[in-house]
């Protein structure tokens, strides 16, 4: 079976952003990782409306490091329960993904 490309997008402050950033790309969970902007964040937690500046790490990788990258978030991420989603990648540039799969291996 071929390779799946996925995009697994996670929010947290943005203060903590670079440093989980490099930490999952040290540990080849993704070929990169792209952080948003900030952006304002409105949110229920504990019965009480929360306010908050957030980013969006965006990473690139394969469809099966998600396991790995959610436990890793799990671990590290300073929220109790972090936004993991992943988006499946169905079509795209080829050389982008062969960059892919050699920024991942080994």
């Amino acid at each position: 079976m071929a390779t799946e490309y996925c995009r697994i997008e996670v929010t947290c402050p943005e203060d903590r952003a670079e440093a989980l950033a490099e930490k999952i790309f040290k540990a080849k969970l993704a070929a990169c990782v792209h952080i948003s902007s900030p952006f304002k964040t409105i949110y229920e937690w504990d019965g009480k409306i929360e306010h908050g500046c957030e980013v969006t790490l965006a990473l690139n990788t394969h469809r099966d490091k998600y396991a790995e990258i959610e436990a890793f978030m799990r671990a590290n991420h300073p929220f109790e329960c972090p936004s993991i989603t992943m988006h499946l990648i169905d079509n795209g540039y080829k050389e982008y993904f062969k960059w892919i799969d050699d920024s991942l291996a080994g």
